[in-house]
């Protein structure tokens, strides 16, 4: 296929982007030659820097959310406490 094409994919607002950066990632400071190639071909306005650390961002806390269609959301509360420093869970055996 020709791909996405403008429009067809909604852009995430600069709010949501400052809060899936407030998530758990790796600092860069060289954006990959894969987010390079999404700015390039999909003409993004955003940098390529910014592209690949929302990617990252975005793998590291995301759930499953559906199944068919396959889909993931990232949920702010579950990813601050899934990559907290300290103890947030207790494991209990009922006998």
């Amino acid at each position: 296929g020709a791909g996405p094409r403008k429009g067809h994919i909604k852009a995430v607002s600069p709010d949501m982007q400052r809060k899936l950066l407030c998530l758990y990632h790796e600092p860069i400071s060289t954006p990959s030659k894969s987010a390079q190639t999404l700015v390039n071909e999909l003409k993004l306005s955003a940098s390529a820097l910014l592209v690949d650390e929302l990617i990252r961002a975005w793998i590291l806390n995301c759930f499953d959310h559906t199944e068919k269609p396959q889909g993931y959301a990232a949920y702010f509360g579950a990813s601050f406490m899934s990559h907290s420093c300290h103890p947030n869970a207790i494991w209990s055996f009922a006998e």
